[in-house]
């Protein structure tokens, strides 16, 4: 019999792993003491060869659902222990890394205490234990105790107080618990902040009726509010889309079961396991035909985003009070701003947009928006990864230990990312950072981060940013670096699009050089122009752009992105039309979309000059895709990020058949404005699939011209396109790299600054 000294790393505080090695450890009758290092659990035992064994498979194979077992390391040691098993005090150690689990859907054992008339919880909706709910929402500071949660408000009742203290029990150390007598309570206002019920099953009832009768609610959740209408009429999502200002972006929907979710969407294996799984995501399905919800939830898409309920408080409303398939559950924001986390900022921000507001006294630490998954041929693809993924990190094996990295990202659709311990922690969705307060919620949540990990500036040794010169969070990055005197890497964005591929595959750029497609609707190009439609090769921190689309004007700069009519404009042009057939085609397309162009027929003048005369010229692909989606009528004006292309996607995915793209490559330059030039003349809509594959074929043809065996990276958000994205995989099998965890959208640059600041440094 020896003695061992046990090393577990990896998500193994707050989620009951001690209580659980307890229970283990006694029912293996073994002596010893388990114990937190802050990292890490320890473990000391008596025990042989094989018990040892035994111990760790089961550490591995049995461990609480929300923990994650990354390392086990066993070593002998000389330290007594007494006889019995027992759980000894936490020591700190030195070797921090962020240990907090993700928020957790509440889990089935509660549930059942939820809906059991006899229990003390029954329909409370804050119920929860060491297995299940909100963690990375909830904490200020660490280590992970109570009194440095948001729970700190909410003192223990004595029966509270026995379940937290006793080993044996689900909810020992479980730093959620709490009941109906001592914990945070929901209740209902009006318009006007005035209370409307006060107590909290009512004030759940009365909000469910108001949203069945057609009325807007402002739900708190545990990452932020959320705005809820039903979904079977119509009248209620239009004046939610009138108040709120989106008149055509997707909402979200939530559906009570499974069986709800089929009526309305296709549900394959693997998005069954999403959306009944341990993160419940927002999952986006295929829609059925006929679509029985309100086209208006989803307008012009093929697809509805989905999620189940994930919290008691959801359960709840469709158990109890709900007899709807779904409601509309999207994030409370007004545009470009954050999502309200206080009771106060709800009341203010969302006042004129909601009816009513079902809020909660527990304090939010740290707003996280839904995350968002796309299931594509069976493989889930992160189109948003936020709540129930952070603060996971991403393994950089090769990265050095001794390097600490603080990473912005672009400016649209932001994450921040923090590199410590070789370990690279994106941060929640943050959002469009040419707003001032998503800037500062940029700012608050990297030095949140800092914290966590227990480091500060000191620490850091350097600031990544985007190559544009004008965008925010450069600026932001350039304070840093100039008040803190830490290093400054500027990353050029497709560049730090396919080393944020190449990190989520483990591979070091530098050992493992790739071919990289970046498909997007913008980057600042190192000579200054508008890049989205780049082939690059990626050895280490150096690329070189072996191919690209052809660079067209950009009539109006930033006008052509909201008015997609302007990038046809541009494309015909490239085609070899003529003025006067430009002039004329955009004259019709006026006739039949007033509004097409902001100035009418006015602005055809100005457009026409600005192809003739280009200040700013771009290569991407997204704006390629609008310039077809206006060309076939199918979109005019651009709403939300990607609305033309995701709309001309969602009419492709409809065509068998398609005119084969007459795709032209000189040294590396793909030139695809024939197709737009064949929609506009023939208004055919197969052109929508002949566009996809013109971009297939002719990126396919450079980088089959360069390839010698490296692996083929793609990335940018085109490739949330269901159609691009499985032609890649069709040519390209087991070679191709993509993303799965992490967004091939912008939500992945600032883990790719991350790579480029850690080649460019080590």
């Amino acid at each position: 019999m020896r003695t061992w000294k046990i090393r577990v790393r990896g998500i193994v505080q707050g989620v009951g792993f001690r209580p659980f090695v307890y229970r283990l450890c006694t029912e293996m009758e073994l002596d010893g003491h388990v114990r937190n290092l802050g990292s890490e659990v320890e473990i000391v035992v008596k025990a042989t060869c094989d018990e040892l064994e035994e111990l760790i498979r089961r550490l591995k194979e049995e461990h609480p659902p929300l923990a994650r077992v990354r390392e086990v390391h066993a070593e002998e040691t000389e330290e007594d222990v007494g006889p019995g098993f027992r759980i000894v005090e936490s020591e700190e150690s030195e070797d921090v890394e962020l240990q907090i689990p993700p928020d957790a859907p509440v889990c089935e054992e509660c549930l059942e205490e939820i809906f059991d008339p006899k229990s003390r919880r029954y329909l409370y909706p804050f119920t929860g234990c060491t297995n299940c709910g909100p963690r990375f929402t909830i904490i200020e500071g660490i280590p992970y105790d109570r009194e440095n949660t948001t729970m700190v408000d909410f003192p223990l009742c004595e029966e509270c107080r026995r379940e937290f203290e006793d080993p044996e029990d689900r909810r020992y150390h479980a730093q959620v618990v709490c009941c109906p007598r001592c914990g945070p309570r929901y209740r209902l206002l009006d318009a006007d902040g005035e209370v409307v019920e006060g107590e909290e099953l009512e004030a759940i009832r009365e909000a469910c009726e108001l949203i069945e009768e057609g009325k807007i609610v402002a739900i708190k959740g545990i990452g932020g509010f959320h705005l809820a209408c039903k979904t079977t009429e119509d009248e209620p999502v239009a004046k939610l889309r009138e108040r709120l200002g989106r008149p055509q972006q997707p909402f979200a929907v939530m559906s009570g079961s499974l069986d709800d979710v089929r009526t309305f969407a296709e549900v394959d294996g693997t998005a069954e396991d999403l959306l009944t799984g341990p993160v419940r995501p927002i999952v986006v399905l295929p829609k059925k035909e006929p679509f029985p919800l309100s086209e208006l939830v989803a307008p012009g898409l093929h697809t509805v985003g989905v999620m189940l309920p994930y919290t008691g408080l959801h359960h709840i409303m469709f158990e109890r009070f709900l007899d709807e398939p779904a409601i509309v559950m999207t994030s409370a924001n007004p545009p470009g701003e954050p999502m309200a986390i206080r009771n106060s900022d709800a009341l203010r921000h969302l006042r004129g947009i909601a009816d009513y507001y079902l809020v909660h006294d527990r304090r939010i630490a740290a707003r996280c928006d839904d995350s968002v998954v796309r299931v594509l041929d069976g493989r889930p693809r992160s189109l948003r990864r936020s709540r129930g993924y952070v603060p996971e990190p991403i393994e950089l094996e090769w990265a050095p230990d001794d390097l600490t990295v603080v990473a912005v990202g672009p400016e649209l659709d932001v994450t921040a990312c923090v590199l410590h311990r070789g370990k690279a922690y994106p941060t929640q969705h943050i959002g469009n950072t040419s707003r001032a307060q998503t800037l500062d919620f940029l700012q608050e949540t990297v030095e949140r981060f800092l914290r966590l990990l227990r480091l500060d500036w000191n620490d850091v040794d350097a600031v990544a940013c985007d190559l544009h010169p004008s965008f925010a969070t450069t600026g932001l990055a350039r304070r840093w670096a100039e008040e803190h005197d830490l290093e400054l890497v500027r990353v050029q964005h497709h560049h730090a699009h396919a080393l944020a591929c190449l990190a989520e595959h483990g591979l070091d750029p530098a050992e493992e050089p790739a071919i990289a497609a970046a498909m997007d609707g913008y980057g600042y190009g190192d000579d200054g122009s508008a890049w989205g439609g780049e082939i690059l090769y990626v050895d280490g921190n150096e690329y070189e752009r072996i191919g690209h689309l052809e660079p067209v004007s950009m009539p109006g700069g930033d006008a052509a992105t909201y008015r997609p009519l302007r990038m046809t404009a541009a494309h015909l042009h490239a085609a070899g039309w003529s003025e006067e057939e430009i002039r004329e085609f955009l004259l019709r397309r006026l006739e039949e979309w007033p509004h097409a162009l902001k100035h009418g027929e006015r602005e055809v003048e100005v457009i026409l000059h600005q192809i003739e005369h280009p200040t700013i010229e771009t290569t991407s692909a997204g704006r390629f895709l609008d310039a077809v989606s206006a060309a076939l009528g199918v979109c005019h004006e651009r709403t939300y990020e990607g609305e033309p292309a995701m709309k001309l996607e969602a009419v492709a995915v409809r065509v068998d058949h398609a005119p084969e793209p007459d795709v032209d490559v000189r040294n590396g330059s793909v030139r695809v404005s024939s197709v737009v030039a064949r929609a506009a003349e023939t208004g055919d809509l197969r052109y929508a699939l002949t566009a996809h594959h013109a971009l297939i074929e002719g990126f396919a043809e450079v980088i089959d011209e360069h390839r010698d065996g490296e692996p083929v990276a793609i990335t940018g958000g085109v490739f949330n396109n269901e159609l691009i994205t499985r032609g890649f995989r069709e040519l390209y099998g087991a070679d191709l790299l993509e993303h799965h965890e992490v967004p091939a959208g912008d939500g992945g640059v600032s883990l790719g600054q991350v790579v480029a600041a850690v080649l460019e440094l080590r």
